[in-house]
């Protein structure tokens, strides 16, 4: 860190906060919705605690600044590379202002070459993600490579921005689906919770005892039940740990929930909401997780088979983005996808594509 003069040091949420909010007021404005350029984006794609990157002094990842550029990154092994010593740069969402996007992409180059040229860092490669289409074509020009030849994970190319129906206009929230995708899926879970004796809501982060503890039980029982199914693709639960600690849900920009299944005075949470506002009238969403193994009704003493109960992912998210909706926002960024099915359950849902673009330079 030393050779960059100061202009890399470990992200710390409570500190850096106020400066990447003052980025994100000018990058909306210029460059559109930006996901992976917040507090949020930062802690959740450049993380310390991804078991392929773990760093021990920055658990929430690493960000360069200059005065005019400002992005985070992290180091990873990409999948099936685990027992290799390869590691890869990955920086996410570079954001400038008072400089032109040529500029700043330059300067983003240099750096990551920085990386790849120092013979002492197991560097085998440098990833940019979170690319608008121009940044993407400037990247092409000064060397760097499209990722077909490289992708980041055989099945997700791009991670979760392999697919991208991930943004919704909240003033028409209705479903793109002739079968009124949204309606069904809401009146099957309304009609599961009546036969059951249940309810479900959406509460406060701080209003669940434990609260961290419970997201990140959350987080891993989430994805063992994707791991039984096959389908924990990309992403790790580590990733989303940092999204329940305390530097991140205290501020703020940031909004965390629980959804939670009531049964008299049995409570079980089954959601875990974190969002974070990146515009005047825009929100993104960095957790969206909700528990959809049959076997979480045995707690309330439930049967496992009970109909209607696969609905409660699309319900539950319904309910989360009509909740952003009635406080007066405008758009939500419901998150790409590493998977077709879930891209096509955000596209039913009514989420338009917003399309962003990783590049690659090897070393």
């Amino acid at each position: 860190m030393e050779k960059f003069g100061g202009r890399v040091k470990p992200f710390e949420p409570r500190i850096h906060a106020p400066l990447v909010d003052s980025f994100k007021k000018e990058i909306t404005r210029a460059q559109g919705i930006s996901p992976g350029f917040s507090s949020c984006g930062f802690a959740l794609y450049s993380t310390g605690r991804n078991l392929r990157g773990t760093s021990g002094i920055a658990p929430y990842g690493m960000i360069y600044y200059d005065g005019d550029l400002l992005f985070s990154f992290g180091f990873f092994k990409r999948k099936g590379e685990e027992g290799t010593d390869r590691h890869y740069l990955t920086v996410v969402s570079p954001a400038s202002r008072g400089i032109s996007s040529l500029s700043a992409a330059q300067r983003v180059r240099d750096f990551a070459y920085i990386m790849l040229d120092d013979e002492h860092l197991p560097v085998s490669g440098a990833y940019i993600r979170f690319l608008g289409p121009s940044a993407y074509h400037a990247f092409l020009d000064l060397g760097f490579a499209p990722i077909t030849g490289h992708p980041w994970h055989p099945l997700a190319p791009q991670e979760d921005e392999t697919h991208c129906h991930c943004l919704l206009d909240l003033n028409e929230f209705v479903s793109t689906d002739r079968k009124n995708y949204k309606k069904n899926a809401r009146n099957r879970f309304r009609n599961f919770l009546s036969r059951s004796g249940l309810s479900y809501g959406i509460v406060p982060f701080d209003e669940i005892e434990d609260s961290r503890s419970v997201a990140q039980d959350i987080v891993k029982r989430h994805f063992g039940f994707l791991r039984k199914k096959k389908k924990d693709i990309g992403s790790t639960p580590e990733d989303y740990f940092n999204l329940a600690e305390s530097d991140v849900i205290a501020l703020p920009q940031v909004h965390a929930h629980f959804g939670i299944l009531s049964k008299g005075t049995r409570v079980l949470p089954v959601s875990f909401f974190v969002s974070e506002r990146i515009g005047n009238q825009a929100m993104a969403g960095y957790a969206t997780i909700t528990l959809r193994d049959p076997d979480i009704l045995l707690e309330l003493g439930l049967n496992p088979e009970a109909r209607g109960f696969s609905a409660i992912s699309v319900a539950s998210l319904i309910h989360y983005i009509e909740n952003i909706r009635d406080a007066g926002l405008s758009y939500f960024h419901v998150g790409g996808s590493e998977t077709k099915d879930l891209d096509d359950m955000k596209r039913r849902l009514g989420a338009a594509e917003d399309k962003t673009y990783w590049c690659v330079k090897l070393r």
